[in-house]
């Protein structure tokens, strides 16, 4: 009887890894980080905060979950992030519950919130100039427990 539970088990199994095995194996090659700074194709972010730097084009997936933002990049590595800093360049447009991010190559679609679900976990959006980001005020942003996602602008 044991034999035939785990025959059938294997069965399953097995599917569903060669369907996905980024996510299947993502505990091993998981990339936990506080903030992730996503740079624009052209040109860098300079800022004395210490992140995963990512290029734009380099990001396959993007979404956010109860454990912060989840990053699926080309070479199947996943991030896990629970700050994000981001040009305001990279914004597509902005709803109430998500947002869509457009890296040049990709368009994705941010969800924070479902339509119904009045419980889940919503992050914080900010809005920043470039100027008053490596202020001490911002350093409160950095330092909360809360997933943020922070948007520059300006030169």
């Amino acid at each position: 009887m044991r034999r035939r539970d785990f025959l059938y088990n294997t069965g399953l199994l097995i599917p569903a890894l060669l369907a996905a095995p980024a996510r299947m194996l993502a505990s091993q090659k998981t990339i936990k980080t506080d903030v992730l700074i996503i740079q624009p194709e052209t040109g860098t972010f300079n800022f004395p905060i210490q992140g995963h730097r990512l290029i734009g084009a380099a990001i396959k997936h993007l979404e956010y979950t109860r454990e912060g933002f989840l990053i699926t990049t080309s070479d199947n590595r996943l991030l896990q992030a629970t700050k994000i800093i981001m040009p305001s360049a990279l914004l597509a447009t902005i709803q109430r519950s998500s947002m869509e991010i457009n890296t040049g190559q990709q368009t994705f679609h941010l969800n924070f919130a479902a339509a119904k679900a009045q419980h889940k976990i919503i992050p914080e959006v900010w809005f920043l100039q470039r100027q008053q980001f490596p202020d001490s005020k911002t350093n409160n942003i950095l330092t909360r427990k809360k997933h943020a996602l922070i948007c520059l602008s300006g030169a």
